[in-house]
């Protein structure tokens, strides 16, 4: 489904006040799906990050260190609608505070309405190339 389509239905079933703050909500995503046979992966969900060599483990300060949740190969998503800055190359590693350990302390969980907690989400560009 593209923008338009959303947007068109917005206004075709809500209030147009309603419509128009619903559709300035919508951005460019990727549904991830498994990769059929012999189709090269374009995301792995878990495992061993590929960290570049020398880098450090994320954390996040006062807290430890942040969980790896998934790998995405920049190249492989369709650009489209994507900011012109977006990498066209290399690989995003994502890490989230999972609450593990001492971070059982209710402020674990990453808000974007609470900046203290933006720490407890990173993501890491690997350019292309890069020894890891």
């Amino acid at each position: 489904m593209t923008d338009e389509r959303y947007s068109r239905l917005a206004a075709e079933h809500l209030p147009a006040d309603l419509a128009e703050r619903w559709t300035a909500l919508l951005r460019p995503c990727v549904r991830l799906r498994r990769a059929a046979d012999g189709e090269q992966a374009v995301a792995t969900l878990g495992g061993e990050p590929e960290l570049p060599t020398g880098a450090v483990w994320p954390e996040w300060p006062g807290h430890g260190p942040l969980s790896f949740v998934a790998s995405v190969r920049c190249s492989a998503l369709p650009h489209a609608g994507l900011p012109a800055a977006f990498p066209q190359d290399g690989t995003l590693l994502f890490f989230y505070c999972d609450g593990h350990d001492d971070m059982d302390d209710g402020g674990s969980s990453g808000s974007l309405d609470a900046p203290e907690t933006w720490g407890g989400a990173q993501v890491l560009y690997v350019p292309e190339g890069t020894p890891v």
